[in-house]
């Protein structure tokens, strides 16, 4: 990498400098990596220096140190010098030295800091750079980051330090096939994984043009590359290497440090089955007389076929690489057995110097990544094995043979070199054309792992609020890895009722969560979970299958609830979420209810000494009926009910993680025990929910009827057994003992109608049915009877903006109700925004207070949307010939009469051309002179249409014939 201070260049060294970029580098690719945790790669740690390294064949002097050992003839003429030469050369030494220190403390403190995972790409983070960054890096692309829609970040060690212009149709991507020596290569064109921190970046052209990576499942390249450099070996001698590399010394060490996804999948393979080396995977796993289970003998069959993933370099193999690349890419190739003399003919394929390495026989190599912990016997490999296995890698050999074929930089002896050397390990399958089975299809495997771009899914929110708003990220998965829909006989949508462990849970279907640690669970439900249901965001489809209630002690949620939605910092909670602000400040700031003692014993109990006002809300918190904590409004009714009605459901119980997921995997057709007792994938809450005896009866009282729903739940889960039923119940009559064994509560059940028209949300053509005042599975929804104004014209459809959101004209009687008379150019569209009615809003505009409640119906030019025995109408009004100067203008389309007349058709096109085309009216002035005025000289026809117009009595505009109620 060079610095380019002040037109000088200097070659960019690892001197002891202050805040280097050099020396901040991380040392273990696991603390910057970004990867997706869900699936984390099964890299080792870096492989340190050490002090006896040999000499790389790399090593060319693309980047040389200022100093280094002087040689005896650049001894001698410093001797020679006179003692004030000498210190001036010694003071021009120091200031070289400090401005090298300065540049590169600079370029990392100021301009380029350090690779890590928070950056989006290189040249995000040399975008800032006052100095333009380095050079070429505004011409790299991450495709990586584009392909997943910005949810993942491309990995440090996939990316390089310093990039150099190139030419684009000499762009190289590097494909790193797992051991076959492609974190030597990799090092030594610039790349990071298992790479020494000083090591040097090769001569010649490959790492200039060799601009981004291909690595297991991070595939960063531009799928116009001009090149696709495939680093390959001999496939026996790769799987060996690969399954010695991939199986953990330390198993508990690799349990702790890669997570119970990545153990439970290693260990299915080389701890349950008797694949302790490698020649006991070809004679326990593939021989069919081996006293082997049969599940074993599978998974050693699709294991080395790339099918199923238990070791990475097994399954991310020749196929999945070639077949991720485009169809028609330029293939070059590094042999691992010929490194030298390839990377040599690469570049001449770039059009660099012949033998930039120089002799292959001369050059002695340093390997990066090698597993010196593979004793004798795990290298090992009998006759017998080697046969199975080579069998079995029929496939993967034909596959490797193509690539060879394709090779431009290979020519026909070369092709023949290699398969000689294949002919001494598997010899029949290096003379076959075709093999004993097919090759196996992995589209799945290659959209689920390459990436192809974020599909377009249909959002049942979205539906059901019309565009009014976009489904926000954490509702979603990753639907390149997970299907957005499933056959409605399958499919389940995650009902996750807030503090109830719902967030790990999450996490552990793939939903993209926050701060989720631990990886995806296996088996069928995180694929057939595919929507979520959270608070006020309903994006389930009304046909799913199952529901996926995550339940908790309702007390014990109230409490966290309560403790988890007060803000701590006020100011710095207004600055950053002004609207929830202005939700949780009447509770938790205006009223004296610092803790949920304090809400208990002051706003609940009879002597409680705070305003009615205090003690309202408190009463309306605790039951859901008033909006102050997100969690504690959004309770089990309102998650109940906002579900089909009669759907089924099934329950994850906070309190039995395990034993329920088990369960619900069960009934859906998987697997009896797909998690352990001791798993660590779904975690508990550890929520303080300490209270004191006389507020916690005072909660479960208020909390009567949210027991009665959380007991109807576990009643009608078809996951839990009446034994579960029972263990639960048991558990809640310790907390609340009264509400646990009432089968009414001394208050009604609440109406929450406004509620889920306001939070669920439904379908324009559906409305619920009136509550029954029982606890029932969901609310029925009916058809959306007919307005007013369809009413009167059967066959029309009264048109969206001419209607209100139905939560805002729930319950409003006859003797309260008001049409709102919207008379156009009066201010009408302004006051009917405050009115909840939906023409030309911007944002939430609507005004508080019984008005917009009121105000259910509008008439708006010849539309009538109102019921005649409404109590009242409500008229906007303006003085009447400023409202007709300002109707003629807007109404006036002369600024674009062909764009008006393809948006509003030919029908209103002809209407206004009769006024503002045929007629000589151009503005009202003209229309007053010449149309009204007995001087005027406009034909008698515009003159009655002048007339006409102003009168209110022929329509050629909305708002200029519409002008009084008649």
């Amino acid at each position: 990498m060079l610095l380019e201070t002040k037109g000088l260049v200097i070659p960019r060294i690892s001197y002891p400098c202050s805040g280097s970029a050099t020396t901040s580098r991380k040392t273990d690719m696991y603390s910057n990596a970004t990867h997706r945790n869900q699936r984390e790669h099964e890299f080792r740690p870096l492989v340190q220096s050490s002090g006896a390294s040999s000499v790389s064949a790399f090593a060319r002097p693309y980047t040389r140190p200022i100093f280094s050992s002087t040689s005896p003839r650049e001894h001698k003429r410093s001797s020679e010098m006179s003692r004030r030469q000498r210190a001036k050369f010694i003071a021009k030494c120091v200031a070289v030295i400090l401005l090298v220190c300065l540049g590169a403390s600079r370029l990392s403190t100021q301009h380029v800091p350090p690779l890590d995972a928070t950056s989006d790409s290189v040249e995000a983070q040399r975008s800032s750079s006052n100095d333009g960054g380095l050079r070429g890096a505004d011409t790299v692309t991450h495709s990586y980051v584009e392909n997943w829609k910005k949810a993942h970040k491309v990995p440090w060690w996939a990316m390089k330090d310093s990039y150099s212009k190139y030419p684009k149709d000499k762009q190289v991507c590097f494909v790193h096939v797992g051991k076959t020596a492609g974190s030597t290569i990799g090092c030594e064109i610039g790349f990071n994984l298992h790479c020494q921190q000083d090591r040097e970046i090769a001569a010649g052209l490959l790492p200039k043009y060799t601009t981004n990576m291909f690595h297991t499942d991070v595939y960063d390249c531009d799928d116009t590359s001009g090149y696709f450099l495939f680093v390959l070996r001999n496939p026996l001698e790769r799987l060996k290497s690969a399954f010695n590399y991939d199986k953990p010394n330390d198993w508990d060490n690799f349990r702790k440090t890669h997570g119970e996804v990545a153990y439970n999948r290693k260990k299915s393979f080389y701890l349950d089955c008797p694949f302790d080396t490698f020649d006991e995977l070809g004679q326990n796993g593939l021989n069919e007389e081996s006293p082997a289970r049969d599940e074993c003998k599978q998974r050693a069959q699709t294991s080395i076929m790339g099918t199923e993933l238990f070791t990475s370099h097994f399954y991310y193999n020749y196929q999945y690489y070639l077949e991720a690349v485009p169809e028609d890419a330029q293939i070059l190739s590094i042999r691992t057995e010929h490194i030298i003399e390839d990377w040599n003919s690469v570049e001449v394929e770039l059009g660099g110097k012949e033998e930039i390495l120089g002799s292959p026989s001369k050059t002695e190599l340093s390997h990066k990544n090698v597993n010196d912990n593979a004793s004798d016997s795990d290298k090992y490999l009998s006759e017998e094995s080697r046969v199975l296995i080579c069998k079995k890698l029929c496939n993967e050999i034909q596959v490797y043979k193509g690539i060879l074929k394709r090779s431009v930089n290979l020519n026909e002896n070369d092709y023949a070199q290699s398969m000689e050397e294949l002919n001494d390990s598997c010899p029949l399958e290096a003379d076959a054309t075709s093999c004993d089975t097919e090759l196996p299809s992995i589209h799945e495997k290659l959209v689920k792992h390459r990436g192809y771009g974020q599909p377009a899914v249909e959002s049942a929110y979205e539906q059901h609020w019309q565009g009014k708003y976009t489904l926000p990220n954490k509702m979603t998965k990753d639907y390149t890895l997970y299907p957005p829909k499933v056959d409605a006989a399958k499919e389940i949508c995650l009902v996750h009722i807030g503090l109830t462990t719902g967030k790990s849970a999450g996490c552990a279907l793939g939903f993209t969560l926050s701060d989720c640690k631990e990886g995806i669970v296996p088996g069928l439900l995180p694929r057939y979970t595919t929507r979520r249901f959270h608070c006020g965001i309903y994006d389930c489809f009304d046909d799913s299958a199952f529901y996926f209630f995550m339940l908790r002690n309702p007390i014990d949620r109230l409490v966290a609830a309560f403790n988890y939605d007060r803000p701590n910092d006020w100011e710095n909670y207004k600055n950053s979420d002004a609207r929830q602000y202005a939700f949780r400040r009447p509770l938790y700031y205006d009223c004296p209810f610092s803790s949920i003692e304090d809400l208990a014993q002051l706003g609940l109990a009879k002597n409680g000494n705070v305003t009615e006002e205090c003690r309202r809300r408190a009463s309306g918190a605790v039951d859901g009926q008033m909006q102050f904590s997100k969690h504690m409004y959004y309770n089990l009714q309102f998650h109940l009910e906002g579900i089909p009605e009669d759907a089924r459901i099934i329950s994850l119980r906070a309190e039995h993680l395990t034993d329920d997921w088990n369960s619900a995997e069960s009934i859906i057709g998987g697997a009896k025990n797909i998690l352990y007792a001791d798993q660590t994938l779904i975690v508990s809450r550890s929520d303080n929910t300490t209270l004191s005896d006389g507020s916690r009866e005072l909660l479960c009282e208020k909390l009567c009827n949210e027991i009665q729903v959380y007991k109807k739940i576990l009643g009608v889960s078809v996951n839990l057994s009446k034994e579960q039923v029972h263990q639960s119940l048991s558990e809640l009559a310790l907390s609340c003992p009264k509400e646990t064994d009432a089968s009414s509560c001394s208050d009604p059940l609440p109406d929450i109608t406004k509620k889920l028209y306001l939070g669920r949300g439904y379908d324009p053509d559906k409305v619920l049915a009136a509550p029954t005042g029982e606890i029932a599975v969901g609310r029925a929804t009916e058809p959306e009877p007919p307005s007013p104004y369809e009413l009167i014209w059967p066959k029309l459809k009264l048109p969206k903006y001419m209607k209100k959101s139905r939560e805002f004209v729930v319950d409003v009687a006859k003797d309260k109700q008001i049409c709102f008379t919207h008379i156009g150019k009066t201010a009408g569209s302004t006051v009917g925004c405050a009115l909840g009615f939906n023409l030309h809003c911007s944002g939430n505009s609507q005004a508080p207070g019984l008005l917009p409640h009121y105000a259910t119906n509008m008439l708006h030019c010849q539309m009538y949307d109102c019921w005649d025995d409404s109590a009242y109408a409500l008229f906007v009004v303006r003085n009447p010939l400023d409202r007709l100067i300002s109707a003629f203008n807007y109404d006036n389309p002369s600024k674009d009469w062909s764009k008006f007349r393809r948006e509003y058709g030919e029908k209103h096109y002809k209407f206004r051309k009769h006024l503002y085309q045929d007629c000589p009216f151009k503005s009202l002035n003209q229309l007053a002179q010449i149309g009204l005025s007995k001087y005027g000289n406009a034909t008698e026809e515009c003159r009655g249409r002048a007339a006409r117009a102003v009168e209110g009595t022929e329509h050629f505009g909305d708002h200029v014939s519409v002008f009084a109620l008649t």
